[in-house]
């Protein structure tokens, strides 16, 4: 064997000659020994059939050495490839195979040489799976990562592109450090200084998103060097702007419902039966007459504010979580810090364990001091007013009494009075002068006015003293029987009355027709000497009572005079005008109210008045 030979035959690298023959068959005229190692045949069975390294050749990667071969022979350059084979015991393999062509006759030989990298090439693929799965699992993170480089952006994921409100990769690939945090604040330097001192870092900054508005966000910052020995940074950053945000609010809460304690004077307190500790508010501190502190809170401390009549309470609240209580109320008297008696109101409620062992207690105290003294001060006021009332009642009757026996006991000698004057009058007529004649007729028409004012009076006091059983009234009867009072009145008046569906209300029949008389009796007194009276009667259903309203088209009142007129005896003419005594419209109103309704009126003067009532369903 020559030394060149001998030399080619030891080398680690399969040296090879691969012919192709003009019928397209495969032949290998050299092959060295180290063959076997690859194809685990002899370099003399390659030599004398070629098949033997072609049946080791990966069956999806055959298609691929074709291509190749037949490339690198149309233009005859170099090939440079890897190869997998199937190794009986090492299972696939990894090859890379370098050649050159060189044309031979009518044949082409490729002298070259084969060597194994199946490990460089399972690292090689073992790194790129790391790197996608690396790069899924970043792409795919809800965290925000960004690689950086002298304060330029390398590459951001999906997460951060969106956290910081980008549109893209290469959009926020144009930003600077600058434009993504507030890199002036102490905390971002803080970051820096420790990440070039250790490697890396983390804190909390203020992210700047595309709009400019801030964000809260914890950063992770690392350095890292690249293929190239390249120092670049790897940032991960969480967006806390809701926990910021739920945070303040906590926070806000706590502040509000820590004045809102103070302010309402209550307190809240919790002890837990585990570790025996014991919690107070502000408000609870403050209802002790203490300041806020960080002293611990003992039950004793606790009781010592008890007054000494109420101390016995402490057993209640002991006793509570032994009985299994679910909560207990207690009013109770404290002396606070600065000896000052108060009075307070609790509600404790008890917590237990699956095992039914007492867990916590929960209380809120309020002070109920000046609660105490309105209630104190309203029970002297409610009994003073009370007896007050009892005694108003009792003269109300007195007055209802004396004026309906006033007004029927002067019937009697007014009755007398009045025939006296007509005997005078009849008898003595021609005897006296006329001034005495006038002075009769005054005399008779006063007790006649006189008798009116007292039939009047005695019928206003009825509306209150007389008991009458509530029933069911159809007000279309009650108009029917209304009219025909008033039928006299109606003819010679030339009046006409419209009248709409009236409903069935309950009340009392007698004040209920007295109502309707007056107020329709009214509208024809008031009537205008320009026009002949019209009366319309019309009602309107609210929720919970009828509205009715009787207009007309007489003289009208002047709004000055609305209240005046249901004022017992107020009267706006002159009774040589128009008859009455100004009695009418306080009866309706006793009578509306008496029925739980109200009663008013809307007028112009010169156009009409509507007097309008409400009486319940």
């Amino acid at each position: 064997m020559q030394p060149f030979e001998k030399m080619l035959q030891q080398l680690p690298v399969v040296v090879f000659q691969l012919q192709l023959l003009d019928n397209g068959l495969i032949t290998f005229p050299y092959i060295n020994e180290s063959a076997f190692s690859i194809f685990e045949y002899t370099s003399t069975e390659i030599i004398s059939d070629s098949k033997t390294v072609l049946s080791k050749i990966y069956a999806h990667d055959t298609y691929a050495i074709k291509r190749i071969i037949k490339s690198s022979l149309q233009n005859m350059h170099s090939i440079d490839f890897d190869l997998r084979l199937d190794h009986s015991k090492r299972g696939i393999i990894w090859v890379n195979i370098s050649a050159s062509p060189e044309k031979v006759g009518t044949a082409t030989i490729w002298h070259g040489y084969l060597k194994d990298v199946t490990k460089e090439k399972e690292q090689f693929l073992y790194l790129v799976e790391s790197e996608r799965k690396y790069r899924a699992t970043i792409e795919n993170s809800l965290n925000g990562f960004i690689i950086g480089r002298d304060g330029a952006v390398l590459d951001a994921n999906r997460a951060a592109i969106k956290m910081f409100g980008y549109d893209s990769l290469d959009e926020m690939k144009q930003k600077q450090r600058t434009d993504l945090f507030d890199d002036q604040s102490e905390e971002y330097q803080k970051i820096r200084r420790e990440r070039t001192i250790n490697g890396k870092a983390r804190g909390e900054v203020r992210g700047i998103k595309k709009n400019g508005e801030y964000f809260p966000c914890i950063m992770f910052s690392n350095f890292f060097t690249d293929a190239n020995g390249t120092s670049n940074t790897i940032n991960s950053f969480i967006d806390i702007s809701e926990e910021v945000e739920a945070k303040e609010k906590l926070t806000k809460n706590q502040q509000l419902l820590s004045q809102a304690e103070i302010l309402a004077e209550i307190g809240s307190s919790e002890i837990d039966y585990k570790t025996g500790k014991f919690l107070w508010s502000d408000g609870f501190y403050k209802i002790h007459g203490l300041e806020p502190s960080g002293e611990e809170i003992t039950d004793k401390i606790s009781a010592q504010f008890l007054h000494p009549d109420d101390r016995y309470k402490i057993a209640l609240l002991e006793e509570a979580p032994k009985k299994k209580v679910d909560h207990l109320e207690l009013d109770s008297k404290i002396i606070r810090a600065d000896g000052v008696e108060r009075e307070i109101s609790s509600y404790w409620k008890f917590t237990y364990d699956s095992e039914g062992m007492p867990l916590k207690m929960y209380g809120v105290v309020q002070d109920i001091t000046a609660r105490k003294e309105q209630e104190r001060l309203l029970k002297s006021l409610n009994n003073e007013l009370v007896s007050k009332a009892s005694k108003l009642l009792s003269s109300n009757k007195e007055l209802e009494r004396f004026a309906y026996v006033a007004s029927h006991d002067l019937q009697e000698p007014l009755r007398n009075i009045n025939g006296a004057l007509q005997l005078l009058k009849e008898k003595y007529k021609d005897q006296l002068d006329d001034r005495a004649n006038e002075f009769i007729d005054y005399s008779i028409n006063s007790s006649i006015r006189m008798k009116e004012l007292i039939t009047d009076l005695l019928e206003f006091s009825r509306v209150d003293n007389t008991v009458v059983e509530m029933k069911d009234i159809d007000l279309n009867e009650v108009i029917e029987e209304v009219i025909l009072t008033l039928a006299p009145v109606i003819e010679r008046e030339q009046g006409k009355i419209k009248i709409g569906k009236l409903p069935i209300i309950n009340g009392v029949h007698t004040q209920i027709v007295q109502l309707f008389q007056n107020l329709i009796g009214n509208a024809l007194k008031y009537r205008s000497k320009e026009r002949l009276p019209y009366i319309e009667i019309k009602t309107m259903e609210e929720d919970k009572e009828w509205k009715i309203s009787i207009s007309d088209n007489g003289i009208g009142i002047d709004d000055r005079y609305y209240d005046k007129i249901f004022v017992i005896f107020q009267r706006l003419h002159k009774k040589y005008e128009y008859n009455g005594t100004g009695i009418g419209l306080a009866i309706c109103k006793k009578i509306v109210e008496n029925h739980g309704g109200s009663i008013g009126v809307t007028s112009k003067v010169g156009i009409g008045s509507s007097f309008h009532f409400t009486l319940p369903k």
